[in-house]
């Protein structure tokens, strides 16, 4: 399988500094649909050609790869929900500075295995996100896939392709995270339990 990952451009609640994960919709920004345009341009460039392309049901995701679609020959977006970041319940839409005084960080950090309030775990997280991958293996092993999704849900799932520990019983302890800027692009081959890492968190079209 050639492995495409790219996270969504900078959106409302990055701007308005809110938090957003799975709970709060936010739209690109205009400067995330530029952003959205110049990787698009790059994957022209690139000669880049996917079979099948899968998103995160959220706006900022979806019109992200509404946008890759057409540039690299209008390939359908399926949009599957286990996609879609870490719903962080009441907290979403908050202000940053909001949410820490109405719902401050248990004693210790927050625990892996709690929901958000009102929201999901991060172990619920963890789960959809492997169901994803492990039916992406089964059905797409011989083929080009591009998908677009969230810094979170992108993390996990590197982790979850790595082997790399995704149990801490505190988030914040977590071991490892991998960081995905702005319509950055992570590119592997997976061959069975093989995986050829090409480059990981590529922004270079921004530049």
């Amino acid at each position: 399988m050639e492995l495409t990952l790219i996270r969504h451009g900078r959106s409302l609640a990055d701007d308005e500094a809110r938090i957003e994960g799975g709970g709060w919709d936010a739209p690109l920004t205009a400067e995330g649909v530029r952003q959205a345009r110049l990787l698009a341009a790059r994957l022209v460039d690139e000669g880049y050609a996917c079979d099948v392309l899968y998103s995160s049901p959220l706006l900022r995701a979806m019109a992200v790869a509404e946008i890759l679609a057409v540039a690299i020959g209008g390939a359908e977006v399926i949009h599957d929900p286990r996609l879609a970041e870490l719903d962080l319940g009441r907290l979403s839409g908050l202000l940053i500075s909001q949410a820490q005084v109405r719902y401050p960080k248990p004693p210790g950090g927050v625990r892996s295995y709690v929901p958000a309030a009102g929201g999901e775990s991060h172990f619920d997280h963890v789960a959809r996100v492997l169901s994803f991958y492990a039916e992406l293996t089964d059905c797409h092993a011989d083929d080009h896939v591009l998908v677009v999704a969230h810094g979170g849900t992108l993390s996990v799932l590197l982790q979850i392709i790595y082997g790399v520990p995704l149990w801490s019983p505190y988030l914040e302890g977590q071991w490892f995270r991998f960081r995905s800027g702005d319509t950055g692009v992570h590119r592997l081959t997976i061959q069975g339990h093989s995986v050829i890492t090409h480059y990981l968190n590529d922004t270079s079209h921004l530049r």
